[in-house]
């Protein structure tokens, strides 16, 4: 699969929500929870003005997206979400690899993520460590999500 990695625009928005909830869903969970999440899972011209926020395409549709913001020595890792259809074809992997870089760029020397309980694993292959959680409830249900950080080393 050919990928080309870009700076997100205006018109990308809507595309970007789709690809956030297909790949939140693909986890299996309940409708009611999703329907909860959609604010949290929907881009906004404000997201792109606030935060390094990248879109992955093949054949020229959006397949995956990633927004970054720093605070000072660290980053931090808003969305990294793939479509069902481009998980498990390295898409995940530039995101990531792009949002370290795009951190290291920065002066950052840890990035900060509240992960989804299934994404930790995908993290944690990049180097995370579980620091903590935070409280996450979802229509009526407690919950909590690991907050991972990932360490940065220099640029080689």
């Amino acid at each position: 699969m050919a990928l080309n990695i870009r700076q997100a625009r205006r018109d990308d928005v809507a595309a970007l929500g789709t690809v956030a909830r297909a790949a939140k869903a693909s986890w299996g969970y309940p409708a009611p929870w999703l329907e909860e999440w959609r604010e949290a899972l929907t881009f906004t011209a404000e997201e792109l003005d606030r935060h390094a926020v990248v879109v992955a395409e093949a054949e020229g549709e959006p397949v995956g997206v990633a927004a970054l913001n720093d605070e000072g020595d660290q980053a931090e890792l808003h969305h990294l979400w793939v479509h069902p259809t481009a998980q498990g074809t390295g898409v995940g992997r530039s995101l990531m690899e792009w949002a370290l870089s795009e951190a290291r760029s920065r002066g950052c020397s840890s990035v900060r993520v509240e992960s989804d309980p299934h994404a930790v694993d995908f993290y944690r292959r990049f180097g995370a460590v579980r620091i903590g959680e935070v409280p996450a409830p979802v229509a009526g249900t407690e919950r909590s999500l690991p907050v991972l950080r990932i360490p940065l080393n220099p640029d080689p």
